[in-house]
C-alpha cells in the first residue's frame, strides 16, 4: 500500500490549536498554550470559587433585624463605622446600606479583622463587632436561644447571616444576599454532560452553599 500525506495535514493541527486558542479568549478563557488545551481533554474535576465566579458578587441587605431597645440610629452609626474600611463584599454592602442612614461616617480609632469570623472595631469609647456564628465563640459573646434559632431560620433562606453587637451585647443582626450566574448553571449542566465533576469552593455556610448549588 502506498500512503501520500499532504502538507496540509501536518499544517492543519497547529491551525487548529491557535483557533481554538483565540476562540477561548474572545470568551475570557485564557489558555497558555497548546500543551494545556490538550490536557483539558482529560480534566475529571473542576474547582471553581463561588463570590464573583458562580454568583455576581454583588451583595445586597435583605433582612436587618435589630434588637429590641437598641437605637435604630446608633446601630446604623456604629455599622457605617465598623465597615468604612472594609474590603469584604459582605463588609461593603454593609456600609452602602449603613450610608443610605448616615452620609458622613467616622473613622474608626482601631480594627482588628478576625480572618473567616468578622471585624472588631472600637469608636469613640465603644466596641462593635461584627461576624458569622464564629465571632461568638471567639470573641466569647452571649447569643440566645431564641436569637440563635432566629439565626439559623433566616440563614436557611440561603442568606449569609451577620450578627452585631456592641460593648459585647446582642444589637442585631443583617441578612445578605448574592445572585447566582444563570450562565454559570448552563455551564455546569454542560459540564456535568461532559461527565466532568464540579466543586464549590467557598468561606460561607452550609445552607448558603446549598441554595447556590442548587
Amino acid at each position: 500500500f502506498l500512503v501520500v500525506c499532504a502538507d496540509d495535514i501536518a499544517v492543519s493541527i497547529p491551525l487548529a490549536v491557535t483557533a481554538s486558542l483565540g476562540r477561548a479568549a474572545k470568551r475570557g478563557v485564557i489558555i497558555k498554550g497548546g500543551e494545556w488545551l490538550d490536557a483539558l481533554a482529560k480534566v475529571q474535576i473542576l474547582i471553581f470559587d463561588k463570590t464573583g465566579t458562580l454568583t455576581y458578587g454583588d451583595f445586597r441587605l435583605t433582612e436587618t433585624h435589630i434588637a429590641l431597645g437598641q437605637d435604630e440610629g446608633e446601630f446604623w452609626r456604629l455599622i457605617g463605622i465598623a465597615e468604612k474600611f472594609s474590603e469584604h463584599p459582605v463588609g461593603r454592602a454593609i456600609f452602602k446600606e449603613a450610608l443610605k442612614k448616615n452620609p458622613t461616617v467616622a473613622d474608626p480609632d482601631d480594627i482588628e479583622v478576625c480572618k473567616g469570623a468578622g471585624v472588631c472595631v472600637r469608636s469613640g469609647g465603644h466596641e462593635i463587632i461584627i461576624g458569622n456564628e464564629k465571632i461568638v465563640q471567639e470573641q466569647n459573646l452571649i447569643l440566645s436561644d431564641t436569637h440563635a434559632q432566629n439565626f439559623q431560620l433566616i440563614r436557611e433562606k440561603g442568606y449569609t447571616v451577620m450578627l452585631v453587637f456592641i460593648d459585647k451585647q446582642y444589637a442585631g443582626m443583617l441578612a445578605i444576599a448574592d445572585t447566582p450566574r444563570e450562565e454559570a448553571k448552563e455551564s455546569i449542566r454542560a459540564l456535568h454532560k461532559l461527565v466532568i465533576r464540579v466543586i464549590m469552593l467557598t468561606g460561607d455556610n452550609e445552607q448558603t452553599d446549598s441554595v447556590v448549588a442548587s
